[in-house]
């Protein structure tokens, strides 16, 4: 029609990479180096298994309860934490109170002892000594 004005839509822009990237561990390397084929970064999974025993000991209103938890590694060292807590006469009876104290200890001394075996590692493998906290 006589003095109507169509209007065009500008054609698509196709782009030929797309508009990010992504990150390198220290962000985005300098032009000079991004021929430069980066390794990527290895990914291992292991699998520690704890053994928990548990053995409680009632005497009329008194009751102890014991705990032992068992590390074994996979280089056959061996670490194994004890714990233990004692029902008072006038406490309510529940045992699983005493057994959850019981365990939480032995897993406390085996987690001191596993800090141990680190900290002597880290003194052997940069032979500067480490106190663990």
């Amino acid at each position: 029609m006589p003095g109507e004005t169509t209007r065009q839509t500008p054609p698509l822009r196709v782009r030929s990479r797309p508009r990010w990237r992504c990150p390198t561990p220290a962000g985005p390397l300098p032009r000079h180096r991004r021929t430069v084929r980066q390794e990527a970064p290895m990914h291992t999974t292991k699998r520690w298994n704890v053994d928990v025993l548990v053995d409680g000991e009632s005497d009329g209103d008194s009751a102890c309860t014991r705990a032992e938890v068992g590390l074994v590694a996979d280089d056959g060292t061996e670490l194994h934490g004890h714990g233990m807590a004692r029902k008072h006469p006038m406490d309510s009876d529940a045992p699983e109170i005493g057994e959850e104290l019981a365990v939480s200890r032995a897993l406390s001394d085996l987690s001191r002892q596993l800090r141990q075996v680190a900290a002597e590692d880290i003194g052997d493998n940069t032979g500067i000594p480490w106190r663990p906290t």
